[in-house]
C-alpha cells in the first residue's frame, strides 16, 4: 500500500514544529481535551504535561498580546530550535531537560547534535531569522520582539539559565 504524502503530519521543510492542531482542543485556554486527559495515566508528569506546556504558550500569548495559541506554539518551537541548534550539544541538552515534557519533545524534534552550528553576528538575529522563516509575512521588528519574549520566558521559567542566556545574547559562550 502506498503512503500518501503531504498529509497533516507530513514533515515541513522550514517549520518542523508539530504542535497539535487547535481542533483537538488540547491547546484551548479553558477546559476541553487537556482537562479530559489530565488524570488518565496516574503519572503526574504525563497527566500535567498539557497544562504545563499550555502555561508556557499562554505566557508567550500574554507577553506578545497574541490570541492565536497555535501561532504562539509554532513561534516558541521555532525559537527553541534556533537556540538548540546554535549552542553546543551538551548545553542544548541541559536546556532541553528543563522544559515541560511536551515542549521538550518538540525541542528535541529533528535535532542533529553533530551538525555544524550557525555563527550569526548577533544571537537574537538567529532566533528572529528562524521565526521569520516560519512566519514569512512577519516584520523583522516583530520577529525580534518574539525572540526577546522567548528568551525572557526562559529566564523567568528557568532562573538557572538566566546568566547563560545573558551571555549567549552578548555573543559569549552559552
Amino acid at each position: 500500500m502506498a503512503v500518501k504524502r503531504g498529509g497533516p503530519h507530513a514533515p515541513r521543510a522550514v517549520d518542523s514544529c508539530q504542535c497539535p492542531p487547535a481542533s483537538h482542543g488540547a491547546v484551548s485556554r479553558k477546559g476541553g481535551f487537556a482537562d479530559f486527559v489530565m488524570g488518565m495515566t496516574g503519572i503526574d508528569t504525563l497527566d500535567r504535561a498539557p497544562q504545563r506546556a499550555g502555561e508556557w504558550v499562554d505566557a508567550i500569548c500574554d507577553g506578545l498580546g497574541w490570541a492565536d495559541r497555535m501561532a504562539a506554539c509554532r513561534m516558541l518551537c521555532a525559537a527553541l530550535h534556533a537556540i538548540r541548534d546554535a549552542v553546543p550539544p551538551d548545553e542544548a541538552a541541559a536546556l532541553g531537560r528543563g522544559l515541560p515534557v511536551i515542549l521538550r519533545g518538540l525541542y528535541f524534534e529533528d535535532w542533529h547534535p553533530g551538525a555544524a552550528r550557525p555563527r550569526p553576528a548577533r544571537r537574537d538575529d538567529l532566533i528572529a531569522a528562524r521565526i521569520s522563516a516560519v512566519f514569512p509575512g512577519m516584520a523583522r521588528a516583530e520577529a525580534e520582539l518574539c525572540a526577546a519574549a522567548v528568551l525572557d520566558l526562559l529566564c523567568r521559567r528557568r532562573p538557572r539559565a538566566a546568566s547563560a542566556i545573558g551571555a549567549w545574547r552578548a555573543g559569549r559562550r552559552w
